[in-house]
């Protein structure tokens, strides 16, 4: 059988044509596939996060202070203390949050499982002592510390 230079043309463009098929189709499954992927490690990352209120000892420890009323603020003991590193240990941790929360990192339904464990510790008397006495000595050029949780607390309380 002989094969004319046109037919053999068409049969390079069918198989061209199939093959431009299979290639859309394995973009098609490898696009899914990432998608897939970054969903799974966005959710082991979220709990990570949140696990870390239970599975990091100092913050885990700062937080049970705040939360069942034995956290005391008292200048003169506090500063220098295991205590003051475990308290500003958990306060990283809800900065790093909320930083992450304003920059729309975390939708508000993701944003909810660490709700609690922020509004605790931003309602506590203690706590917002503490953060006073550090916005005070954060002046001039001194960068602010815990800076979200600062905006997000402002926030929140006009609302």
């Amino acid at each position: 059988m002989n094969l004319t230079t046109d037919q053999i043309a068409f049969l390079g463009l069918i198989i061209t044509f199939f093959g431009v098929i299979a290639t859309f189709a394995a973009v098609c499954v490898a696009i899914l596939q990432i998608k897939e992927n970054a969903k799974i490690q966005r959710a082991i990352f979220l709990k990570d996060l949140y696990m870390q209120f239970h599975t990091d000892t100092e913050v885990s420890e700062a937080f049970y202070l705040i939360e069942y009323g034995n956290f005391k603020y008292e200048q003169d003991k506090f500063h220098g203390s295991k205590q003051e590193k475990s308290i500003d240990r958990l306060l990283t941790l809800i900065d790093i949050i909320c930083e992450m929360y304003d920059q729309d990192f975390f939708s508000d339904r993701e944003f909810k499982y660490f709700k609690y464990q922020i509004k605790r510790v931003m309602d506590n008397y203690e706590i917002q002592n503490y953060l006073s006495f550090l916005s005070d000595f954060c002046q001039g050029d001194i960068p602010k510390i815990f800076p979200s949780f600062e905006r997000y607390r402002q926030k929140q309380s006009k609302h």
